[in-house]
């Protein structure tokens, strides 16, 4: 239950209080604290630091937060791809048709491949999911749609 701000959200203080009432247990209210008492036991997000990036994968753009967007290509086989995280999930995109932005892709036929994942423990953690964690997702699922293709898909 990472919280972010100076005060918890609505449903974090319900959940709290639920918890209080029905089994005696006293969660503090100060967001900081409770990050801190919780945090060790939530998994950690995975995460690909920038030097890591394989050589095939070029970022062209990676940033911003509410929404976390990257847009950028691969080689071998060529294709662009267009990366979101905003809210409760993330979505990649994949176009290898030169015409077809792939911003445009919702399915995953022929040239294109479309994903989405939920992610995160609190509302609207993926709107500032970290650089790090986005280069994971985007790196793991231009793998799997390349390993596709290389095989004949």
């Amino acid at each position: 239950m990472p919280v972010r701000g100076e005060r918890l959200h609505f449903w974090q203080s319900r959940e709290s209080d639920i918890l209080e009432e029905r089994d005696g247990i006293a969660f503090p209210r100060d967001p900081a604290a409770l990050t801190t008492l919780l945090g060790p036991f939530l998994p950690a997000h995975p995460s690909l630091p920038a030097d890591r990036l394989p050589a095939w994968v070029v970022l062209e753009e990676l940033g911003g937060g509410a929404p976390v967007q990257a847009v950028g290509r691969i080689t071998g086989p060529h294709a662009r791809f267009y990366f979101r995280a905003r809210h409760d999930s993330w979505s990649i995109s994949i176009s290898a048709d030169p015409e077809v932005d792939p911003v445009d892709v919702g399915g995953t036929e022929g040239a294109y491949f479309y994903h989405e994942e939920d992610f995160g423990y609190v509302a609207d953690e993926a709107s500032y999911m970290p650089l790090d964690t986005a280069r994971f997702f985007i790196v793991r699922e231009l793998s799997r749609w390349r390993e596709s293709r290389v095989d004949g898909g």
